[in-house]
């Protein structure tokens, strides 16, 4: 009888860290013994992984311009509409962003205390300029073409096949059909959670607003809520032409009916000790 003898061979798994660092437009962060700026992810000899987004500087001006009646509130507030009808307003950032490179924005949102108001704010990324917005329904970025907007939608409008409650949306070039058979409505429209809870209720609340360019996933997390929508494909080919350079802003409008709509800024910015003469 031939006797076998299995030698059994076991190698260390190895544990890789993935970690993600914010800082404001214009610092630096020491990642790996080197000090970066540029927003990317580094990898060490180890296999870590620590991803650098770059943030807006936490400043008004001269950084975002303003237009319609778009204003600035104490406390680093942007009034996008006051409660008044047919008014628009929109806030763009001046510096554009790399869509080749992660963005983390998380922005508070005021969507009007008039549960039967209108109409509404969008989150736009567009590469044309810092001058638009549209008035009314279309929520200040109807017809904003090419565009990609997450849209936070107060007032239902039959001709864009809205649900009967408020709702979140993905569209691109402005349009705001909802219509199954409309391709430029990416992904929803969702209700907010918790159980399509009607948002103008006089509150701030959370929006997180993420891109990541290697899975080429957009995904919003609102009042804690992770990935209440998302959508994946390559925006920068199939909606900007290959350019990946956008202006990036907020939009609002009234009609009819009206809130006030409001929103400003969260920093999740990481205190850092360094020495003196660092940066």
């Amino acid at each position: 009888m031939k006797k076998f003898l299995i030698i059994l061979i076991f190698f260390p798994c190895a544990l890789f860290a993935q970690t993600i660092t914010n800082i404001c437009d214009g610092d630096s962060a020491l990642i790996y013994g080197s000090w970066e700026n540029s927003a990317g992810t580094y990898t060490n000899s180890n296999g870590n992984n620590t991803t650098l987004i770059v943030n807006p500087l936490p400043v008004i001006t001269p950084n975002f311009i303003l237009n319609g009646d778009a204003t600035i509130q104490p406390g680093n507030v942007f009034q996008l509409t006051p409660a008044l009808g047919n008014q628009s307003g929109s806030v763009w950032n001046n510096i554009q962003i790399n869509l080749n490179n992660p963005f983390h924005f998380n922005i508070d949102l005021f969507l009007g205390c008039n549960n039967g108001g209108a109409d509404g704010i969008a989150f736009v990324l567009q590469p044309i300029s810092t001058s638009l917005g549209s008035s009314g329904g279309g929520l200040g970025y109807a017809g904003i073409n090419p565009s990609f907007s997450v849209e936070f939608d107060t007032w239902q409008n039959s001709q864009y096949a809205d649900p009967t409650y408020d709702h979140i949306a993905i569209q691109k070039n402005g349009i705001l059909n909802h219509q199954t058979f409309n391709n430029n409505n990416l992904a929803g429209p969702v209700g907010f959670p918790p159980a399509n809870y009607q948002i103008e209720d006089c509150q701030w609340h959370s929006a997180v607003f993420m891109w990541d360019p290697t899975t080429q996933t957009f995904t919003l997390d609102f009042d804690g809520y992770q990935n209440v929508i998302s959508y994946t494909g390559n925006i920068v080919n199939n909606i900007f032409g290959g350019n990946p350079m956008v202006y990036w802003g907020l939009t609002a409008a009234t009609g009819g009916a009206n809130n006030i709509q409001k929103f400003r800024f969260n920093y999740e910015l990481n205190d850092t000790t360094i020495c003196q003469s660092d940066s």
